[in-house]
């Protein structure tokens, strides 16, 4: 299933990330993608929110990865950095990807063929194009994957 929304303003981004963030599971993975200042960090913090995080999120650009708690654990991955597959298993990306918590990717290219073959079924994939032609903050945003997207279509904020 595949699901497309507009935001006009960086706080709808958030806002359809914290819809989202209600209907992730423990488990869940969430791979975000699109250019660098697309709005992925913005939509990452909206899932925290929905999840309960309190604290401030920001991209683990240097860092790799960010964790939270709330009501479930939030694994907030940037794999930028990352120049192959040796490298993404020396962060413990697969001890996260395989925990209770949900797991947040951007960058996630380097992972997606290596979480497909592992047969995941709750990925999600969020696609954020900025339209900078139409405004500054205008995105749209194409939300694909199995599982609850239904259930994020009757959601509102």
């Amino acid at each position: 299933m595949k699901l497309h929304f507009t935001c006009k303003k960086e706080k709808e981004t958030v806002s359809l990330g914290k819809r989202f963030g209600r209907i992730l599971k423990p488990g869940d993975i969430v791979a975000l993608t699109g250019d660098l200042g697309a709005g992925k960090t913005h939509f990452a913090s909206g899932i925290g929110e929905a999840l309960g995080v309190k604290e401030y999120i920001t991209s683990p650009t240097f860092t790799i990865l960010c964790e939270y708690e709330g009501r479930m654990p939030m694994y907030h991955f940037d794999l930028y950095r990352l120049e192959n597959e040796e490298e993404l298993f020396d962060t413990g990306f697969w001890e996260y990807a395989d925990s209770e918590g949900v797991t947040v990717i951007e960058w996630p290219e380097i992972a997606m063929p290596l979480l497909k073959k592992g047969g995941r079924r709750n990925i999600y994939t969020v696609t954020i194009t900025r339209r900078d032609d139409i405004s500054p903050e205008y995105r749209e945003i194409d939300v694909e994957g199995d599982g609850r997207l239904e259930e994020l279509e009757n959601t509102v904020d």
